[in-house]
C-alpha cells in the first residue's frame, strides 16, 4: 500500500448531523489527516428529510455542493461530504433502501473520489395513530428510543412538527399536544444521521468503501480513486451454468485519465447457488 498523499493535511467534513463520529476515525486512521467540522455550518439549505426545504439537486450533486461550501467556509482544500436518500427497492418495491453518497474533493491535487453505498437495513416508516397504545407500538416498531422520531399533524405537513424525539416523556407530551386539536397524528422515523443509528451504520460502510477507493490507484496515471462504476450480471449457476442475475464483473474507471477495465468475480465466487437461478429455481 502506498504512503498516504493526504498525511498531515486538514480535512473538513461537511456535516451538522454528527457524521464525523464515523467518518473522521476512518480518514484519520487510514490517511493521517486531521479532520474538523465547520462551525455553524447549515446543511439544511441543501434540503431536509423532514420536508421544510426540498432538495433541488441529485444526492451526488448535493453532497458535492455541501463539500465545496464547507471547504470555502473553512478555507480548506480537502473536504468530505455525504448525502443520503431513501425509497423503494428498484426490484422489490415492498422493501425500502438507503443510498448514501460520499464525495471527497482535493483541490490541491485536483482529485475527486465518489462512492455510493446501497443498503436495505433501514427503519424508514410512517403511519397515522390515534391512541397512546398505538403510539407506543408504532414507536417500538420504528426502533425507538435508540432511533429518533418525528410527530406531525398531517403527513408532509411541516408546521408545528416535533423532530428529534428520543425519550418517552417527550413523545407522550408531543402526542398529547397534537391530540388536543387532531383525531389522528402522523408518526415517522427521523432519518437525520445523529437520530438514526441504522443510517449512521450505512454511512460508515460507505466510508469504508471510500477508504478502499482512496487506496486503489490507476495503473495508467497513478491517481487514487480507481474503482467500479457499473456492475454486470451473468454469474453462472453452479448446477446448470445458466447465467443468473448475480454480479459477474465490475466495470472500473479512472475519473482522472479515463482508463478502464473489467474485474471479474468481485465477490470471490465463480458460480452462483442454484437457489438464485431462474432456470433451476423458477
Amino acid at each position: 500500500m502506498k504512503g498516504s498523499p493526504w498525511a498531515g493535511r486538514e480535512m473538513v467534513i461537511a456535516t451538522m448531523h454528527g457524521k464525523e463520529a464515523v467518518l473522521a476515525p476512518l480518514m484519520e486512521r487510514n490517511f493521517g489527516v486531521v479532520c474538523k467540522v465547520p462551525d455553524n455550518f447549515d446543511t439544511d439549505v441543501f434540503g431536509t428529510f423532514s420536508g421544510e426545504r426540498l432538495r433541488e439537486n441529485s444526492p451526488y450533486e448535493t453532497a458535492r455542493l455541501k463539500c465545496l461550501a464547507a471547504m470555502e467556509q473553512t478555507g480548506t482544500d480537502l473536504g468530505l461530504a455525504s448525502e443520503g436518500s431513501f425509497g423503494p427497492h428498484p426490484e422489490f418495491g415492498f422493501i425500502s433502501i438507503n443510498e448514501e453518497f460520499l464525495v471527497l474533493i482535493d483541490k490541491k491535487k485536483e482529485w475527486e473520489i465518489t462512492v455510493k453505498k446501497v443498503n436495505t437495513d433501514t427503519n424508514l416508516a410512517g403511519e397515522y395513530i390515534e391512541t397512546e397504545e398505538q403510539l407506543l407500538e408504532a414507536a417500538k416498531r420504528m426502533g425507538f428510543p435508540s432511533h429518533g422520531l418525528i410527530l406531525r399533524e398531517e403527513n408532509g405537513q411541516t408546521k408545528n412538527m416535533v423532530k428529534g424525539i428520543c425519550d418517552q416523556d417527550q413523545l407522550l407530551r408531543a402526542f398529547g399536544d397534537f391530540k388536543l386539536l387532531n383525531q389522528k397524528v402522523w408518526i415517522e422515523t427521523d432519518m437525520r444521521a445523529m437520530f438514526n443509528p441504522k443510517r449512521m451504520n450505512v454511512i460508515e460502510m460507505a466510508g469504508m468503501e471510500l477508504v478502499s477507493r482512496m487506496n486503489t490507484y490507476c495503473e495508467k496515471c497513478d491517481t487514487p480513486g480507481f474503482g467500479p462504476v457499473r456492475a454486470g450480471s451473468g454469474l453462472p449457476c453452479k448446477a446448470c451454468r445458466f447465467p443468473t442475475a448475480s454480479i459477474l464483473f465490475l466495470d472500473r474507471l479512472c475519473a482522472q485519465c479515463g482508463h478502464s477495465d473489467k474485474l471479474y468475480y468481485p465477490n470471490g465466487v465463480k458460480f452462483e447457488d442454484p437457489q438464485y437461478c431462474t432456470y433451476c429455481n423458477p
